[in-house]
């Protein structure tokens, strides 16, 4: 049995009768670390070429990490879900593992990475200052400033929302093919009122 499926057997074994909500919230704790082990290793990739390669290579995972826990939501569900239903677990999944992983993303923009991101808007200066812009754009280019690391924060955890309502979409389909679109009935019909 893999460390992943200990700790989501030793998380989840504790009630079995879970909200859309409460099981997303609590997988996406999991998804979160996950994502906070790679934040890490994308901190430290630049410094060496080994970490770098890494971080890429668990990227993927991610898609994969979702489409167990929506499988396992199904499973909570007697087998049956519809494609909305794991759609929404899959977006609100991204959204609980992004809320995780924005303490890192904050502590790297304001202490551990301070210039990051002006550093970024220089190189982006830089690079317009080949090209030949109107004066109202050079001046705009001129003018632009970093955003505050909050501000930057609460940007990554849109995008991470984002790309969760994007990934959802084939993760969703996928689970949702093997179950009947009938709702349940007995004493979980009351999980699919949700």
């Amino acid at each position: 049995m893999s460390v992943v499926n200990c700790l989501f057997i030793l998380i989840m074994m504790a009630d079995n009768n879970y909200s859309l909500t409460q099981f997303a919230m609590r997988t996406g704790f999991m998804l979160g670390l996950f994502w906070v082990f790679r934040y890490l290793l994308f901190m430290f990739g630049s410094q060496s070429f080994l970490i770098s390669g890494i971080y890429s290579l668990l990227m993927p995972l991610t898609l994969v990490f979702a489409y167990f826990f929506t499988r396992q939501y199904r499973e909570t569900l007697d087998g049956k879900i519809r494609f909305g239903k794991a759609w929404r677990f899959g977006v609100m999944l991204y959204f609980f593992a992004a809320l995780i992983v924005c303490l890192p993303h904050y502590i790297y923009y304001a202490y551990i990475n301070p210039n990051y991101l002006s550093d970024a808007i220089d190189l982006m200066k830089e690079f317009m200052e080949g090209m030949e812009l109107g004066p109202e754009a050079a001046e705009m280019m001129n003018n632009l400033q970093a955003p505050a690391p909050i501000v930057m924060t609460l940007y990554d955890i849109l995008s991470n929302v984002i790309y969760g309502m994007i990934f959802s979409l084939p993760v969703a389909a996928i689970v949702s093919m093997g179950s009947s679109s009938a709702p349940a009935t007995g004493s979980n019909s009351s999980q699919n009122q949700e």
